[in-house]
């Protein structure tokens, strides 16, 4: 039996993009989670001035790689060209070896030093350290895999050709800069989550809810850049403007809230939000608490200022 022929091209391209966008949002929630737990990790290295590294180090590294792959990824799918493609595999693969490597070698000396060759000392994790050492040699084989394909194009041209990117330069390095924040709070927001599971109403909670939800700020404004280039072009304009109102309309109501809420009870922070900022906390200032503000504010106003710089040329040339 013939497989059925999809006549219109425009609807396989917008079928393959949300299929595409399901798959990315998906990767995405993973990511975030696994960057919020590297980073808190991480974290007692800061707080107990670098004590117990070479415990912890193997771990959160573990942990905050698939970051690392999430972006490469970002950028391998919407490359320019396929030249492009397997540079980025080569240097994914390289990165991929040389890290799983360090990791397990690392885990290996903490192993034996350290854990008293026991594989099960669940400390970080329920599986440390033997997770720490699948995930690690998962890592190395696909850095091999990478780079086993990377030589065979080289050699056979396997790379199809490519519909040029919606993306340029620039949207990368804003990325790069962006999706380690932009990960870490909305893997924060599921963090919200495990109150729940344990039946745990925290006392401050009416000033908690915009706080958590304030963590999502920054993982909003990259899906609607990601949608941005995908609309069509008579409704960008009204795209563009809707989300920056509702943007600028959530900030101002969550960051108005959360100040409320701080000056109602001086103590909010640590009262409820010890382990949200434990750094902020160390340092005596709760800079954690605004991190998202300081991202999403001149984001929105750099996008704003473009906005309406557009929307006057445009009218001045139709006048």
């Amino acid at each position: 039996m013939a497989e059925p022929v999809i006549k219109d091209l425009e609807l396989l391209q917008r079928r393959k993009h949300i299929i595409g966008s399901i798959i990315l949002s998906i990767c995405f929630v993973i990511v975030s989670i696994t960057t919020f737990y590297g980073v808190r990790i991480f974290f007692p290295i800061v707080g107990s001035y670098g004590k117990g590294a070479l415990n912890t180090l193997p771990c959160s590294f573990t942990y905050l790689i698939p970051l690392f792959i999430f972006y490469m990824a970002l950028l391998y799918v919407y490359a320019k060209e396929n030249k492009s493609r397997l540079k980025i595999l080569y240097i994914l693969g390289y990165v991929l070896i040389a890290l799983s490597i360090f990791n397990i070698v690392l885990m290996t000396i903490v192993y034996f030093v350290l854990l008293d060759g026991d594989i099960f000392f669940q400390t970080m994790t329920p599986m440390y350290p033997l997770d720490v050492f699948i995930i690690n040699s998962v890592y190395f084989l696909v850095g091999v895999a990478c780079l086993i394909y990377y030589f065979l194009d080289k050699k056979y041209q396997l790379t199809i050709l490519i519909r040029p990117r919606p993306f340029f330069k620039k949207d990368f390095v804003l990325a790069g800069f962006l999706l380690p924040f932009a990960t870490y709070f909305v893997g924060e927001f599921f963090f919200m989550f495990i109150y729940f599971q344990e039946g745990y109403i925290d006392p401050n909670w009416p000033f908690m809810v915009p706080v958590y939800l304030s963590f999502l700020l920054l993982a909003s404004l990259c899906i609607c850049y990601y949608i941005y280039p995908y609309i069509k072009d008579n409704k960008k304009d009204l795209y563009q403007m809707i989300v920056l109102i509702v943007e600028y309309a959530l900030t101002i109501i969550l960051g108005i809230w959360i100040l409320c809420g701080v000056i109602i009870n001086p103590y909010l922070v640590s009262q409820s939000l010890q382990w949200e900022f434990e750094i902020g906390l160390a340092a005596k200032i709760p800079f954690g608490l605004f991190v998202n503000f300081l991202f999403t504010i001149p984001i929105l106003i750099v996008s704003s200022v473009k906005f309406f710089k557009k929307t006057i040329k445009k009218k001045n040339e139709q006048e």
